[in-house]
């Protein structure tokens, strides 16, 4: 019997001969690193492969990473835009991709006229070009915009406004023509670094950065960083913001409209006073140390008889009576005192000059005289002679603040209201497109014929 050995060896030597190709070939840089387990099984784990790149590659690729994320810029994850238009008042608003607004601020305080009353809600949700037009034609309204005349308002985006810009400032005319208002809007586009600075956005220096500004500001651009101020800062802040030229109208027309009352009320204090005097000063006072009539008052009641006794009941009708006409109990000597010293030092001879020659310097000069005046004649719960009352605390002056912005609208819608209400006649786009081109062919360009009206400041734009 053959042996298995002669048996392999002629099996191995009937096999065909290995080619040059694989004989040559490199052998593989993978190994197999084999482990035999407990119970006799093989396990084989093959080894990771490893390449090595040469150092300048991997230079280029470090250097593309670095450029993409330093170097190319950010585009915002959601796009927005940010407006403002310019009329003195001029606002800014923030729309997303598609337009519509998502913010609105005053960019000064005369804006915050303008936005009393719910406009800055009524101009969320709208698209750019509508919510504008809320903002325009309420400043109409107060007469910021000559609605008899010719004037001009800037629209200008910050950055690129594309499309939008364009199709805001032809909603922006569209309004005007149907109007009969000769009111030129013009347009342009500015850095974000400019525009900021025009906003108050002082610090930001993308358009997202700015929206994020508008979109989380106070509405009302007094009452920004009033939070953290002092109660003599805050009494300052409101001196010189809410006591402006409006507000001061406002005020004439109040203490003016209150005069009559004033004067009867000083009328009534001087009674009081006289009958207060006669008591302190008569024969039949019974005791030197309760002279006055509230002392008296309180020791004898009403068992006081004869002349003496007619003076306590007169004066006793006299404080019913100035209580029920006044709303104003004056309960004490000190509070009577009190009283007749405001009218001395305030005659109302006085008021009526303060009142003649009104200004915010003037008012907050008197206003605590003032205050005391009207407080004596009952007037200080009224809301505008509390809105004349200075904050002392934030909370307290942004209230003030905007119901001070309600009250100058009321009364700047009065006093334009035949103005506005007016009947125009409607101008057809050729009449409007004509009228501008004859305005702006003695500009170079429209920023040219902006910086020309009033000079380039925040003064209401009028043409003629």
């Amino acid at each position: 019997m053959r042996s298995w050995k002669k048996m392999w060896k002629d099996e191995l030597d009937a096999l065909p001969p290995i080619g040059r190709q694989v004989l040559d070939a490199p052998s593989p840089a993978v190994c197999d690193e084999v482990t035999v387990n407990a119970d006799g099984s093989l396990t084989r784990k093959k080894k990771i492969l490893a390449f090595t790149l040469p150092p300048a590659l991997v230079a280029v690729v470090l250097a593309v990473v670095l450029v993409c994320v330093f170097l190319l810029p950010v585009r915002d994850a959601v796009q927005r835009y940010a407006f403002m238009l310019e009329i003195n008042p001029s606002v800014t608003v923030v729309t997303d991709a598609d337009g519509t607004v998502t913010g609105v601020a005053a960019t000064n305080a005369d804006a915050d006229i303008v936005l009393a009353d719910g406009v800055a809600e009524s101009m969320l949700g709208k698209p750019v070009g509508d919510a504008l037009v809320i903002f325009a034609d309420r400043a109409a309204m107060l007469g910021f915009i000559d609605t008899e005349g010719e004037s001009a308002v800037r629209l200008t985006s910050c950055g690129d406004g594309g499309e939008l810009l364009s199709d805001a400032r032809e909603t922006l005319e569209t309004h005007f023509m149907e109007d009969g208002i000769y009111a030129l809007v013009l347009s342009a586009e500015r850095t974000v670094s400019d525009f900021a600075a025009l906003c108050g956005a002082a610090a930001s220096d993308t358009v997202s950065a700015v929206a994020d500004f508008v979109e989380n500001v106070s509405v009302f651009f007094r009452n920004r960083g009033v939070e953290d101020m002092t109660a003599d800062e805050l009494a300052d802040a409101y001196e010189n913001t809410v006591f402006d030229d409006a507000f001061v109208e406002t005020a004439k027309d109040y203490l003016s409209d209150n005069l009559a009352r004033i004067e009867k009320n000083a009328a009534d204090v001087g009674n009081l006073y006289t009958l207060y005097f006669d008591i302190l000063s008569h024969d039949d006072n019974p005791a030197l140390v309760w002279k006055d009539y509230w002392s008296v008052k309180e020791v004898y009641g009403d068992e006081l008889e004869g002349e003496f006794g007619a003076l306590v009941a007169e004066m006793d009708e006299a404080l019913a009576r100035y209580e029920a006409d006044y709303g104003v109990k004056i309960a004490s000597e000190r509070e009577l005192l009190n009283a007749a010293a405001d009218h001395i030092s305030l005659t109302v001879e006085k008021l009526a000059s303060v009142i003649a020659t009104l200004s915010g310097e003037v008012l907050a000069r008197n206003l605590d005289l003032i205050n005391s005046v009207l407080s004596v004649a009952g007037l200080g719960d009224d809301l505008f002679a509390e809105l004349m009352q200075l904050p002392k605390e934030a909370s307290e002056y942004i209230a003030k603040a905007v119901e001070a912005a309600s009250a100058e609208a009321a009364k700047l819608a009065e006093d334009f209201r035949e103005i506005y209400n007016a009947a125009r006649d409607a101008l057809s786009r050729e009449d409007y497109e004509s009228w501008r081109e004859g305005v702006l062919s003695s500009f170079q360009s429209e920023d040219e014929l902006w910086e020309s009206l009033s000079g380039g400041s925040k003064e209401t734009r009028f043409l003629f």
